[in-house]
């Protein structure tokens, strides 16, 4: 299936993993130093820490501004927690699920050990006594939150490609109008 699109001019910039567990349980109760909740002034500091995590061929294509990134982010930082230590190092979120639907855990972490271990370890204690299964998509470059996930039961559900075609569009020269002029008497 990849090969098609490639043929139609699309091409790979990312691979995303969602990995899965039936009943998530945490390793142990040892958090990151650093640990609180999210405010609403530290979107600039998560943006320095996206920017930090994701190869620059990603962010220039998804979100190559502050204001761009912020604006594909509105909203998901309710709820969240962040490791501050100086500057911000990991972030994470965690949203119910509902009916069919697990609980989902969202990560972004520097990987500096032993951070994404005691990130996961949080992040799944932030589940409770849910009885819902959870899962979390992560892309390649989170290699280090996969590794801590699935080293606490989760599997790899499924691996998908991200895909980008660019396009080029005819953008009309400007033309200059002629400016209208008062006339009086």
């Amino acid at each position: 299936m990849a090969a098609a699109f490639r043929l139609q001019g699309f091409r790979q910039y990312a691979t995303e993993q969602v990995v899965y567990s039936e009943k998530p349980r945490p390793r142990s109760g040892q958090y990151p130093d650093g640990l609180r909740p999210g405010k609403r002034g530290d979107d600039r500091n998560l943006y320095q820490l996206y920017r930090k995590v994701t190869p620059q061929g990603v962010s220039q294509l998804e979100a190559p501004t502050y204001r761009e990134w912020k604006a594909l982010h509105s909203g998901e930082w309710t709820g969240s927690y962040v490791v501050d230590r100086v500057e911000v190092v990991g972030w994470v979120r965690m949203q119910r699920g509902g009916g069919a639907r697990p609980d989902t855990l969202q990560f972004m972490a520097l990987p500096e050990g032993p951070l994404p271990a005691e990130l996961a370890d949080f992040g799944i204690s932030l589940l409770g006594d849910s009885e819902a299964p959870a899962w979390s998509s992560l892309r390649h470059y989170d290699s280090h939150m996969i590794d801590a996930l699935r080293g606490r039961g989760f599997t790899v559900l499924l691996t998908q490609l991200l895909l980008v075609k660019e396009l080029a569009l005819r953008v009309p020269k400007p033309v200059r109008e002629k400016g209208l002029v008062p006339s009086f008497g």
